[in-house]
């Protein structure tokens, strides 16, 4: 874990039932040999690389000891332009599956090259955020056990915002 931070879009992941999109853009000069990537999200995420989704997580967790996930990115890279992407969704609120808590998003790891070079996954690093547009967080719980349920406007979804050539600019430093 050593130099990474848990982030989010602003200083104090605040609010109930936020969703975030991160994003960490990487141009590989050569093939990678090696690419460990652990993550962390308060209450859960989906990770994909270069558009494919690798899976969810996290698995069921208590604040006092939350586990994080490790995934094998290697056979999802090439080489030139990579992105990781990650979307997490911060309940806010206690549910009978989770705790109150406020929005957060860690990871770490790196990808090492056949010709030496090295890149370093840890947030905050160069990753990107962006409160997703197309999900309401105006919405009540379903129940005290359920939570709330996952309100997205398909229309204001960024398209492709999974895939390298993606435009990010405007996103914000993730914080």
């Amino acid at each position: 874990m050593n130099n990474a931070q848990y982030v989010w879009i602003d200083s104090t992941g605040e609010g109930k039932n936020r969703y975030v999109l991160f994003r960490r853009n990487i141009i590989l000069a050569d093939l990678p040999i090696d690419a460990s990537f652990q993550l962390f999200a308060d209450h859960r995420y989906r990770l994909l690389v270069n558009g494919k989704t690798l899976g969810h997580g996290p698995a069921r967790f208590k604040l006092k000891s939350p586990e994080y996930d490790t995934w094998d990115l290697l056979p999802h890279l090439k080489s030139g332009k990579n992105v990781i992407a990650v979307m997490v969704c911060a309940y806010g609120d206690k549910t009978f599956i989770t705790d109150e808590s406020i929005g957060g998003f860690i990871a770490w790891g790196k990808i090492h090259c056949r010709n030496g070079e090295e890149w370093d996954l840890a947030t905050p690093g160069h990753w990107r955020a962006l409160r997703s547009p197309a999900h309401s967080d105006d919405v009540e719980k379903m129940t005290f056990a359920l939570g709330f349920p996952e309100v997205l406007d398909g229309r204001r979804f960024p398209a492709a915002w999974t895939e390298p050539d993606f435009p990010d600019d405007d996103w914000s430093v993730a914080v």
